[in-house]
C-alpha cells in the first residue's frame, strides 16, 4: 500500500480556510508535498507562513519525509499560520548557563584589565640643594618621578630660587656659627614646596664653590667651622641629612664644571629624555652634546666633549654615566678667575705699579668720573693676590681707557709663554679645540644682558659683542647713571660691567680660543625650560643614581592577573560550549511551539 490518508485540522485565522481536510498522499512524500496538496484541496495558494504541526505540537519541517516524522495512515495534523522560521525560542537551562558564563568571563576580563592598567600616580622624590657661591647662597628644590629613566632622575626645579641672608656663607668667616642660621628662611620656604609626608626622605645638600675654596686655602679652621654650622642646622631641620661630610662640602672646581655641563645638556635635551611637565614636544638637540661656560665670582669653568679621537691628559678628563650612556668630558676650573677675584687682581696690580706711598691711583678699567676707596688689607687678603704692600686706603680714580684696560687684564691674568702639552688655553693648562655649541651662564649672561645683546636672541657674533663693549666703555660715570637699570644688582655692578665685558672677550676669544665663527655658537642664558642653568641640577641628576628606584605597583600582580585572565577565558569557552548544547537540545526534534490559549476542537 503506497498511499496513506492523513487528517488535517485547520486552526488558521478566520480569513483563512477552516475545517477538517482528508488528504490521500504517498507515504514517501515530504511534509511540503502534503502542505501543497492541502492548499490545493482548500483552493488557496501555498503561503510561506503556513506550517503543519503534529498532534504532539511539534513543528514538522517541510523538507522532512512523512515517514521520518512517523506520519502514517490515519494520523491527525494541525494546519497553522505559524511558520517554522518564526518559532518562539525556548531558553533552557543550558541557554541560561551559557549567558551567565559569558557575562562572567567578559565582565571579569574587562574589570581586571581596568584595574591592572589604570594610570598610577607616580611616586615623587624631592631634593634640596644650596649653592654656596662667593657672593651669595641660593637654594634650589628639585622634584622627579622616583621610577627614573635608566637609573637617572628626570628632574625639574620646583618653585623659585631662594636667596639666603647675607653675602654667602663665606662672609661668616669671622662668625662661623652664623652660617647655618642664615639658611633657615630658605629651609622654611622649602617646607612650603615639598609635601609634609616627604620631609623625612628629602635629602638636603650644600655645595660650596670657589669662594669657600679660597677661604679653605687661607683659613682652613674657619672654613671647617662654617661647614659644621651648616651641618648642625641641617641635622635639626625637617629634612634628611644623609651624611654630614658628603652632603655639606666644598665641591671641587672639576665637579662644578662637570655638573654644569650635565645641566646644560639635560636642559637642551641632548640626552633625549621625555620631560612630562613641558607642554608640547621638546625639539631634539641637533648636536650630540653642548659645552658649558660658567663665570662666577671667584672661578670660571669650561667643560665640553672634545673631538673624537682626542686623548685627554690625566686630570683633565672625567667620566660620567647618565640615562644609560657613558660620557668622557674635558673640564677645567680656573680658581681666582671669577669676576670678583679678577677685579681684585687688577686692583692689586695697579697698587704694585704705583709708588709705595701712593693713596690715589688712576684706574684705567673704571669709568671716567667714578672713584672708589679700598683698604690694601682687604685687597691683598685674597689668596689670589701675591705679595704685600704698606697697609693703607687706596682711592681709585676712574679714567676709562679701554685699550689700556685690555692690556692690563691681559698682562695681569693670562700667561701664554709656556705650554707643557700639545696645546693650552693659558697658564700652561691643557685644552683641546673647542667644538660644538656652548651654553654661557652666570656672569657671562649678566654682562651680555646688560649690553642688551640677549633681547632678541641668546646668540650673537663676536664683532657684535666687541662693538657693544666699546659703546659701553666709552660712557662716563654720569652717562652710565642715566641708563635705566633692572634692579639693585645692576646698580651695584654698574661701574664694573665695562671691565667684565672686556674680560669676557679676552677669556673667550684670546684664551679659550673661540674663533669669530665659533663665537656664534655660544648661547648666553640664565635658565632653560624653567630651570636655572648652573651646577646644582646636574649634581642632582648625577647623585640620583644612588637613590632607590620607586614606583607604584599595580593593584593586581602579574601572576594573579595571568591566572584570572585564564579563568575568565575558560568561562567564555564554557559559554560557547553551553550555547551549542542549548542549540542542539532545542533542535533535536524541532523547536516546540508555544501553546496557544485555546485550539478549535478537532
Amino acid at each position: 500500500m503506497n498511499e496513506i490518508e492523513v487528517t488535517v485540522q485547520s486552526i488558521l485565522p478566520p480569513e483563512e480556510p477552516q475545517g477538517r481536510f482528508s488528504i490521500r498522499i504517498s507515504k514517501d512524500a515530504t511534509v511540503e508535498d502534503l502542505l501543497k496538496q492541502l492548499c490545493k484541496e482548500a483552493r488557496v495558494p501555498v503561503k510561506l507562513q503556513f506550517a503543519l504541526r503534529s498532534s504532539g505540537h511539534n513543528v514538522l519541517q517541510r523538507k522532512d519525509s512523512l515517514m521520518k516524522r512517523n506520519i502514517s495512515d490515519g494520523s491527525v495534523l494541525h494546519w497553522t499560520t505559524e511558520d517554522a522560521n518564526r518559532r518562539s525560542f525556548k531558553c533552557n537551562t543550558f541557554c541560561f548557563l551559557a549567558a551567565l558564563s559569558f557575562f562572567i568571563g567578559v565582565g571579569g576580563i574587562v574589570t581586571i584589565c581596568v584595574v591592572r592598567y589604570e594610570r598610577l600616580e607616580p611616586v615623587m622624590d624631592y631634593a634640596i640643594v644650596f649653592d654656596a657661591g662667593s657672593t651669595h647662597t641660593s637654594m634650589f628644590v628639585y622634584k622627579w618621578d622616583a621610577a627614573k629613566n635608566k637609573g637617572t632622575a628626570v628632574a625639574r626645579q620646583l618653585g623659585e630660587t631662594c636667596t639666603a641672608k647675607g653675602h654667602g656663607i663665606g662672609s661668616f668667616e669671622s662668625n662661623p656659627s652664623g652660617a647655618g642660621a642664615s639658611l633657615m628662611l630658605c629651609l622654611k620656604e622649602a617646607e612650603t614646596l615639598i609635601p609634609s609626608e616627604k620631609y623625612s626622605n628629602t635629602p638636603v645638600y650644600l655645595g660650596a664653590t670657589a669662594g669657600m675654596r679660597l677661604i679653605k686655602l687661607k683659613n682652613p679652621t674657619a672654613a671647617d667651622a662654617i661647614l659644621v654650622s651648616v651641618r648642625d642646622t641641617f641635622s635639626v631641620s625637617k629634612f634628611k641629612l644623609i651624611d654630614g661630610k658628603t652632603s655639606v662640602r666644598i665641591i671641587s672646581g672639576a665637579d662644578e664644571g662637570l655638573f654644569s655641563w650635565v645641566t646644560s645638556n639635560y636642559l637642551s635635551n641632548a640626552f633625549n629624555v621625555e620631560m612630562p611637565w613641558v607642554k608640547g614636544p621638546i625639539p631634539r638637540f641637533q648636536y650630540s652634546s653642548a659645552g658649558a661656560l660658567d663665570l662666577g665670582g671667584a672661578s670660571t669653568q669650561i667643560t665640553f666633549i672634545p673631538e673624537k679621537g682626542t686623548v685627554i691628559p690625566q686630570g683633565y678628563g672625567h667620566k660620567v654615566k647618565l640615562y644609560g650612556e657613558d660620557y668622557n668630558v674635558y673640564t677645567h676650573s680656573f680658581l681666582c678667575y671669577g669676576v670678583v677675584q679678577m677685579f681684585n687682581s687688577i686692583h692689586a696690580s695697579l697698587i704694585k705699579k704705583a709708588t709705595p706711598s701712593a693713596t690715589t691711583i688712576e684706574h684705567v678699567c673704571l669709568p671716567k668720573g667714578y672713584t672708589m676707596t679700598k683698604p690694601t688689607s682687604k685687597i691683598f687678603a685674597s689668596p689670589c693676590v701675591s705679595g704685600s704692600v704698606t697697609e693703607r686706603n687706596i682711592t681709585f680714580k676712574g679714567v676709562g681707557n679701554q685699550e689700556e684696560c685690555t692690556a692690563l687684564l691681559s698682562d695681569t691674568l693670562f700667561n701664554k709663554t709656556s705650554c707643557p702639552f700639545s696645546q693650552c688655553s693659558f697658564n700652561g693648562v691643557y685644552q683641546p679645540n673647542v667644538t660644538g655649541p656652548f651654553f654661557a651662564f652666570s656672569s657671562y649672561f649678566y654682562a651680555a644682558q646688560f649690553m642688551n645683546l640677549t633681547q632678541n636672541s641668546a646668540y650673537f657674533g663676536y664683532d657684535e659683542f666687541k662693538n657693544a663693549t666699546t659703546n659701553l666703555c666709552q660712557k662716563t660715570w654720569s652717562e652710565l647713571l642715566e641708563i635705566p637699570l633692572a634692579d639693585e644688582e645692576e646698580k651695584k655692578n654698574l661701574m664694573q660691567y665695562c671691565v667684565q665685558a672686556q674680560y669676557i672677550s679676552l677669556l673667550l676669544h684670546n684664551n679659550f680660543n673661540f674663533t669669530e665663527e665659533h663665537f656664534n655658537s655660544i648661547n648666553f642664558v640664565s635658565e632653560v625650560l624653567g630651570s636655572e642653568v648652573g651646577w646644582t641640577l646636574g649634581f642632582i641628576l648625577n647623585e640620583s643614581d644612588l637613590y632607590a628606584t620607586n614606583k607604584n605597583s599595580p593593584k593586581i600582580s602579574t601572576v594573579l592577573f595571568s591566572l584570572l585572565m585564564v579563568l575568565f577565558i575558560l568561562f567564555i569557552l564554557a559559554a560557547i560550549g553551553l550555547a551549542w548544547t542549548s542549540y542542539k537540545v532545542n533542535h533535536s526534534s524541532g523547536a516546540m511551539y508555544v501553546k496557544m490559549n485555546s485550539y478549535n476542537a478537532i
